[in-house]
């Protein structure tokens, strides 16, 4: 609509010209009509005159309006590189300027706000992506935390009842009390994954040294390596430096090495590996004498999820949040991660793109 009525206006201004034109030139061609040498010389001037004022009426006015009229046309299907050709007077200059002036900051505008509707749509992504995982979470925690409220309401109200003997009843106040306990140790895993899972945290990031990283680890995890009598090797003597959480990695570590122990034969043996490739650094834990099931593979990282498919939690097996606490953290450092089985054994691995 707005470009229809630039080219009636312009077509307006034309029609003035003319007009204007014929008054001060038919008057002489009138009186000059018995001279027919001087009218005919007199009505070609006319001609030309018009001819004239049409050329300057288009030049100076009609033409950079239209080209003013295609640039902004251009601008609103946010094209901006498109210019005005027409530079032939002061105000065509003037006006090439200003819409120069305004695509330029229309632009920026444009820029800046798909800038911030790309970043509110990443964040309402992450968001609804760990809404989901907290829903998730309490789901398995509500059904997780039936078993030892089970058994701590029915053996106290055995007790009060007087249906346990009296010489058992220590027994089974030991056994409320250690459900008690593993519950307790349950909610608190369940706090480290509550602040894991946060997207919205700034990570501490540090430069640690793997290989000193896992010396640590494993002197710490002692006490369980003697328990089950495993065999603990380090094979590479490479020093790779990674650039990590200090506390969320060694907590993610801690439960990937605990995982191996405690889930192997006993009197088994584990190695760690680290790899240098040109594109790559790699962490490799493998502990030998078990196998998983394919279908079990990307479970394993679901919260309270076993192979065995048993909810029964065993000694030193942990509440069933380990490995989800571990995929948390390194998807939270973005790093790549997997299990697969190798010759007579499981490879937990991860990935430090260089």
């Amino acid at each position: 609509m707005k470009m229809k009525n630039k080219k009636i206006s312009i077509y307006t201004l034309e029609i003035i010209i003319f007009i204007l034109s014929l008054i001060f030139f038919l008057i002489p061609v009138i009186l000059l009509r018995n001279n027919p040498y001087l009218y005919l010389v007199a009505t070609i001037l006319f001609l030309v005159i018009i001819a004239l004022n049409y050329y300057i009426a288009n030049s100076l006015l009609a033409l950079p309006i239209q080209d003013a009229a295609k640039k902004i046309s251009h601008y609103n299907n946010n094209e901006f590189g498109f210019y005005i050709s027409s530079n032939i007077t002061k105000e065509s200059k003037d006006l090439k300027l200003e819409l120069d002036n305004l695509a330029k900051n229309y632009q920026d505008i444009t820029t800046k706000l798909k800038e911030k509707i790309y970043e509110n749509e990443t964040y309402f992504n992450h968001y609804k992506m760990d809404m989901e995982k907290r829903k998730q979470l309490v789901a398995a925690i509500s059904h997780e935390i039936k078993t030892p409220l089970a058994i701590i309401e029915t053996t106290a109200s055995a007790i009060l009842d007087d249906i346990i003997p009296e010489d058992e009843i220590k027994v089974e106040l030991k056994n409320i009390i250690n459900e008690a306990n593993k519950t307790n140790e349950m909610l608190k895993e369940v706090i480290k994954v509550y602040k894991t899972s946060t997207n919205l945290a700034e990570l501490p990031l540090e430069s640690l040294n793997l290989k000193e990283l896992i010396k640590k680890t494993l002197d710490e995890l002692n006490g369980l390596i003697l328990k089950y009598k495993q065999r603990v090797e380090i094979l590479s003597n490479l020093d790779l430096t990674i650039n990590v959480s200090r506390v969320e990695f060694k907590q993610a570590l801690t439960n990937i090495l605990i995982n191996a122990i405690t889930y192997s034969p006993s009197k088994s043996r584990i190695t760690i590996n680290l790899l240098d490739t040109p594109n790559y650094n790699a962490l490799e834990i493998i502990n030998y004498g078990i196998e998983i099931q394919k279908e079990d593979a990307n479970k394993l990282f679901e919260p309270f999820y076993r192979s065995d498919k048993s909810r029964e939690r065993k000694e030193d097996h942990g509440n069933g949040l380990g490995l989800f606490l571990v995929k948390e953290t390194l998807e939270k450092h973005n790093l790549d991660y997997g299990i697969t089985n190798v010759n007579n054994g499981v490879k937990f691995y991860i990935i430090f793109q260089k």
